[in-house]
C-alpha cells in the first residue's frame, strides 16, 4: 500500500521523483525504488513523508484511509462544535438546507473514497 499511496501523493501534488527526492534530501532512484516496492523507508524518512504531505502516518503505510493527522481531527472537531451552535441560530429552512448539504458533502466523500479503492 504504501508504494501506491506515495506516488498518488507525489503524482496529485505536481511532483516528479526527483523534485520529491530533493525536498526528502534523498535520490530520485530511492523514490523510485520506494514507489515500486522494492524499497522502504526507514521510519524517519516515513515520517518526514507523512510531514511533507500533511497526512496521518497510518494512511501512508495504508493502514487507515483517514488523511487527518490527530491535529487535524481536533481541527474538525472544534470547526463542527462551533457549526453546530451556529445552526440554532438559523431558521428552520436554512437547519433542513444545512442537513442537507452535509449529506452532500458525506456522499462526495465516500465517492471519493470509493474512487482511491478502486485504483488499488
Amino acid at each position: 500500500m504504501f508504494p501506491y499511496r506515495l506516488k498518488q501523493l507525489r503524482e496529485n501534488a505536481g511532483l516528479t521523483q526527483d523534485e520529491l527526492a530533493k525536498k526528502l534530501n534523498l535520490t530520485q532512484s530511492t523514490i523510485a525504488y520506494y514507489e515500486s516496492g522494492r524499497k522502504m523507508p526507514t521510519l524517519e524518512n516515513a515520517i518526514i513523508i507523512a510531514k511533507l504531505f500533511d497526512i496521518s502516518f497510518d494512511y501512508l503505510l495504508g493502514l487507515s484511509n483517514d488523511r487527518k493527522t490527530i491535529k487535524q481531527s481536533k481541527e474538525i472537531t472544534s470547526t463542527t462544535d462551533k457549526l453546530s451552535e451556529e445552526k440554532h441560530n438559523l431558521s428552520p429552512e436554512n437547519q433542513e438546507e444545512v442537513k442537507k448539504y452535509i449529506e452532500l458533502l458525506k456522499l462526495r466523500e465516500k465517492d471519493s473514497l470509493n474512487d482511491d479503492n478502486k485504483k488499488r
